[in-house]
């Protein structure tokens, strides 16, 4: 069995456009560089994946 002896865990505040032109914000969960949410756009509801990958944010919805 593998053991992780360094785990870096934080918090990031991402924030994104979504295809409405609304600008939203999320805090979401970074574990070693990456982290991933689910987001609900309070404009128009569409949903969109935010991922967060050494600095680099994408958005896939």
């Amino acid at each position: 069995m593998k053991t992780l002896e360094k785990l870096e865990v934080d918090f990031k505040e991402v924030s994104f456009l979504c295809k409405c032109g609304e600008e939203n914000k999320k805090v979401i969960l970074v574990i070693n560089g990456y982290g991933f949410d689910d987001v609900k756009c309070k404009n128009c509801g569409r949903r969109a994946i935010v991922e967060y990958d050494n600095k680099v944010i994408s958005v896939k919805s």
